[in-house]
């Protein structure tokens, strides 16, 4: 699909890590993220960084279908805690930073999880008890691993062969259940990159894009935007708390063409544009409001 943008992947038949590794052979020195602040990342760096990660955390003993549950916000290392899971075969679980114990609780119980990976601090919140309160609540044996940021890192020169399974469950994506329990999905590589693939023939994605990843990197959406990532080498810009005041115009000064991602955010994007003077663009590279999750207006 899309073939004729230029270094654009065929991700048929690919998994989430086969698609990083080629992304970093082709494209190594392609900025991959910039977030607020000022901290830059390319696909080679990435790849590294996903591997030294990935022994780091095979040393703590997560391998082959192991359960991991993690809350962490849209950070890089979120970005390359997923490519360190994808390398090793585990089965992840991103939660919504807004989740607290009773979500918590019962997503943790639910899957089965064995790890669970956490923040210390975000937005004025203490992960950490929580985790243990969680984890005491429920009597089971779930390890848990603060990132704050840093996350394990060892020599990958030890890590098992990586073994592509395009097919096997590697995704659990919960609700937050408002109304009732929270509801999980499964999904595999495929379904999510099937996923990507309706985003990229609609969006017609390329390597010179820009993408607002304003939105917590553990929705659904932002682990289709990593595929996308791996596909296409845009390049995304990170947000971990959006500012309505502030992160519009750092979008616009970063040259974002991609303006995602759901009808608050562009309602706040026509507000800020609507403060300037007459002439002036908020954002003078956009070519795309693209979003999903919410009613347009």
């Amino acid at each position: 699909m899309n073939q004729h943008i230029a270094e654009t992947i065929d991700t048929a038949g690919k998994t989430l890590w086969q698609l990083i590794s080629e992304r970093a052979l082709m494209t190594p020195d392609k900025r991959m993220a910039l977030d607020g602040n000022g901290r830059t990342l390319t696909y080679g760096e990435y790849k590294n960084w996903c591997e030294r990660v990935a022994a780091g955390l095979s040393n703590r003993g997560i391998g082959k279908n192991t359960n991991v549950s993690w809350v962490l916000p849209s950070r890089f290392e979120s970005l390359v805690l997923t490519g360190a899971l994808s390398r090793l075969g585990a089965i992840q679980n991103p939660i919504l930073p807004i989740y607290r114990n009773r979500e918590v609780s019962f997503i943790v119980s639910q899957s089965d999880c064995k790890v669970l990976i956490v923040p210390r601090m975000f937005r004025g919140f203490d992960y950490e008890p929580m985790a243990r309160e969680v984890v005491a609540s429920l009597g089971r044996n779930v390890e848990i691993i603060v990132a704050d940021p840093d996350m394990p890192e060892a020599d990958p020169a030890g890590l098992a062969t990586y073994q592509a399974e395009l097919d096997a469950v590697r995704w659990l994506f919960y609700s937050s259940g408002t109304t009732a329990d929270p509801k999980g999905a499964k999904h595999s590589d495929n379904s999510l990159s099937a996923a990507n693939d309706g985003m990229q023939w609609s969006m017609q994605v390329t390597p010179e894009d820009k993408a607002a990843v304003v939105f917590p990197i553990t929705h659904v959406g932002g682990l289709v935007w990593l595929f996308n990532a791996m596909q296409t080498g845009v390049e995304l810009l990170m947000v971990e708390t959006f500012d309505p005041a502030n992160t519009p115009k750092w979008l616009g000064e970063n040259g974002v063409t991609c303006a995602g991602a759901g009808t608050v955010f562009w309602l706040t994007y026509l507000n800020a544009q609507n403060q300037l003077p007459t002439g002036q663009q908020l954002l003078p590279d956009v070519r795309i409001f693209n979003g999903g999750g919410a009613p347009k207006p």
